[in-house]
């Protein structure tokens, strides 16, 4: 214990590894849990190094930030599996692409919204986007429908145009179809579209068009939609019983923050998209445009040597295949 101007205070050790779980299980930064609970950043990664023990109050303190007991803190394994799903709580796993870490994080940077909180938010937020997504569908197909109408009431006396016609007015009722069911991939109506009308049904699909459309009516760069298929592009749907299922969507969250944050350096960016450090973790005075460099070669020495040697062992395998 210590005495400071006539108190005692006890010092306590904390389990390092008992705050780190409590710390992400709700969803925030070393930065995010020093806002909420008013103990230091600094404090915060002492003792997550195991390099501090703490006094009562700061112990009280993170205890009350993390939703926790203070003497949980202390214990090997932070919150009982059993109490939480007895208290309503489940604990959610999924794996997730590096760029979707990196995203959440420029969530929390960029619009204050923590991880947990974004997960939280999710059934929600898909729930809205699906139904404006089918709304949208309706609009676009009811002028659709009108132009197949006119098209097959025009007598041109050519079998190319009734042809013509039949095509636009089945593609009318498959997607009517399609909604009814609320398709919302559009996985229906593609099927129809492959097999009976030649149509290659991998380049898009209506929720990713609806996503691309939002993204434009905001006017910012922050957002960025893309349509491509690159080898880091993200398995957003997930529709496909296979790990890895394609979708024709690649996003990024503010990428120009990234480039600036990275400098555009392979490594830099990997530290943040592998988690071995988070944006917020970033010390504020590496922050500053004018420390850029320090600020990447501080983000790229956070990636473990034996992770570099492998990553740089499979960059070279591929190369020599071409």
């Amino acid at each position: 214990m210590i005495i400071t101007e006539g108190k005692t205070m006890t010092r306590e050790r904390i389990n390092p590894e008992t705050l780190k779980q409590n710390r992400n299980r709700a969803g925030l930064s070393q930065q995010g849990l020093a806002d909420v609970s008013g103990v230091s950043k600094k404090t915060i990664a002492r003792i997550e190094a195991g390099k501090s023990s703490a006094n009562t109050n700061t112990v009280r303190r993170l205890a009350e930030a993390l939703d926790a007991k203070p003497e949980e803190l202390s214990g090997q394994s932070g919150l009982d599996e059993r109490e939480k799903r007895l208290s309503g709580f489940r604990t959610l796993k999924a794996p997730i692409h590096d760029n979707t870490e990196l995203a959440f994080q420029m969530v929390e940077k960029h619009y204050g919204i923590p991880p947990r909180t974004q997960v939280v938010l999710a059934p929600l937020l898909a729930a809205i986007l699906a139904e404006g997504s089918l709304a949208w569908r309706r609009q676009k197909l009811e002028v659709a429908e009108e132009a197949a109408d006119t098209l097959m009431g025009a007598d041109y006396g050519h079998r190319l145009f009734v042809v013509g016609g039949g095509s636009a007015k089945e593609g009318v009722g498959a997607e009517w179809e399609s909604l009814e069911q609320r398709d919302v991939f559009g996985e229906k109506v593609m099927e129809c579209a492959a097999d009976d009308m030649g149509v290659d049904p991998e380049p898009t699909d209506p929720f990713t068009e609806y996503l691309r459309h939002l993204a434009r009516q905001f006017g910012t760069e922050r957002i960025n939609v893309l349509q491509e298929h690159m080898t880091d592009e993200i398995d957003l749907w997930g529709t496909s019983a296979q790990f890895g299922a394609w979708s024709s969507l690649s996003y990024s969250i503010n990428p120009e923050e990234l480039d600036r944050l990275t400098g555009g350096d392979f490594w830099a960016g990997m530290a943040l998209k592998r988690g071995h450090v988070k944006i917020s973790d970033i010390p504020e005075d590496l922050l500053d445009d004018d420390a850029s460099d320090k600020r990447i070669e501080w983000l790229g020495n956070k990636i473990p040597q034996d992770e570099r040697d492998e990553i740089q062992a499979r960059a070279d395998e591929i190369y020599a295949s071409f």
